[in-house]
């Protein structure tokens, strides 16, 4: 509820701009939803904190791992802050109208990623069948998480959008993780 809330709050603050509630936006950096984002995988890390407590098993560790990531990353902006130090340091065309920024928070993703992955197909192979059902569930809203965090976010780059269009792909893309998040 409170990220249709802050979407719902979001459509308002562009349609009345004299409400001066930017802040309320999904999209804007440092505003509410971001703090309310930190907070979900912040409670994400400690249930399974919890469920690797009550199941006696350091397998979810490879889970918490990927969702602390997640958190740092996104308190920090390190996918952003890597990615621009990478498009200076590097020389390179981006394809499809992208920047050289996006191409490098690209490969702070999949450098992550690979490093997040390991841990994770380790404990997925030697775990329990119970380990397995929750991380064949998890791994969904993952693919979730990166549909609207990594792909709609490239395709939100690489178009030339009109306003409307932009408002809604922004909306798309950041209320997207919000609810996947929520459900995770």
């Amino acid at each position: 509820c409170g990220d249709l809330i802050f979407v719902f709050l979001n459509v308002l603050a562009v349609k009345v701009p004299q409400l001066d509630i930017a802040h309320f936006s999904v999209s804007q950096e440092g505003g509410y939803p971001e703090y309310f984002q930190y907070l979900k995988w912040s409670l994400i890390v400690l249930l399974l904190f919890c469920i690797s407590f009550k199941r006696r098993s350091l397998l979810y560790f490879s889970w918490i791992a990927v969702f602390l990531y997640f958190l740092i990353d996104d308190s920090f902006a390190v996918h952003e802050t890597i990615g621009q130090f990478l498009s200076k340091r590097l020389a390179f065309t981006p394809p499809f109208g992208l920047r050289g920024q996006d191409i490098g928070e690209l490969m702070v993703y999949g450098v992550a990623g690979i490093f997040l992955l390991f841990p994770l197909i380790s404990a997925y192979v030697f775990g329990s069948q119970t380990f397995k059902r929750f991380s064949h569930d998890v791994f969904l809203f993952l693919l979730a998480i990166i549909f609207f965090g990594v792909f709609i976010d490239v395709l939100h780059i690489a178009l030339i959008l009109g306003p409307k269009l932009d408002f809604a792909f922004s909306i798309f893309e950041d209320g997207g993780e919000m609810l996947v998040a929520s459900f995770i």
